[in-house]
């Protein structure tokens, strides 16, 4: 892909003949893929992708791993898109679905990709990665936060603290128990000077 090439190609065309070409480019890609992955989905199901000789014995994440460079995580992500919501995967992506999954939950999914198809009809402007963005980030579920870790110091300083504590209690527990001594003898000193007399 040389631009020298690339501008022989391009070069005497409009950019509507170039975007036409891209779009018709792009449309046969997320068919192909579709087709891919369902594929893929029938060999797993079946488990067909083992008449293949080099893979006899292999397991599925082995096949995909090792015959088309995809990660059983990858192959997940783009399975459950294409199966749960083939039609917004087609028009979408499967990533952008797969987005929606995550950070809104599989329970919502459906209802923020409806509400995402809602943008086509509802207003007339096109529909932007930035508005599609905007609804998958309304029904974002809010993330849990992080646990606070703390690092060795602040354990050390925290246990400093916790020591000092304990002595401060300890001295005015030892002051308390004196103080407690000395007015049980005032009480026995009373009774006695009382019983006397």
């Amino acid at each position: 892909m040389q631009l020298t090439t690339l501008k022989e190609k391009f070069g005497g065309q409009t950019i509507a003949a170039i975007e036409a070409d891209l779009d018709r480019h792009h449309d046969q890609v997320r068919t192909g893929m579709q087709g891919f992955f369902a594929a893929l989905y029938y060999l797993r199901r079946t488990g067909r992708f083992r008449e293949n000789p080099v893979f006899a014995k292999a397991t599925f994440d082995d096949y995909l791993a090792q015959r088309f460079f995809i990660s059983r995580r990858q192959y997940d992500k783009v399975e459950w898109a294409f199966h749960k919501f083939p039609e917004e995967a087609a028009r979408l992506g499967p990533q952008t679905v797969d987005l929606v999954r995550r950070k809104c939950g599989a329970k919502q999914a459906p209802r923020v990709l409806a509400e995402i198809k809602q943008l086509d009809t509802k207003s007339k402007k096109p529909v932007t990665i930035d508005r599609v963005y905007q609804v998958i980030d309304k029904h974002e579920i809010p993330k849990k936060p992080a646990p606070v870790v703390m690092g060795a110091a602040d354990l050390r300083r925290l246990l400093d603290q916790r020591e000092e504590t304990i002595s401060f209690q300890r001295y005015k527990i030892q002051r308390l128990e004196k103080q407690v001594a000395r007015l049980k003898n005032a009480v026995l000193k009373y009774k006695t000077k009382k019983g006397t007399k």
